[in-house]
């Protein structure tokens, strides 16, 4: 296999591997601040 594909698969992956890091940076900073300090009870009915 000559080094050029070597270095174009290598370059590839490392893009796709950013992009993945990316989305889920994005994903974490936009999740509800609520959700992660603590769990919301569900409230009850009075009957």
């Amino acid at each position: 296999m000559p080094t050029n594909a070597i270095i174009l698969s290598a370059i590839i992956l490392v893009m796709f591997v950013a992009f993945g890091a990316v989305l889920m940076w994005a994903d974490f900073q936009t999740r509800p601040h609520r959700l992660k300090n603590h769990v919301v009870k569900p409230r009850r009915r009075a009957f």
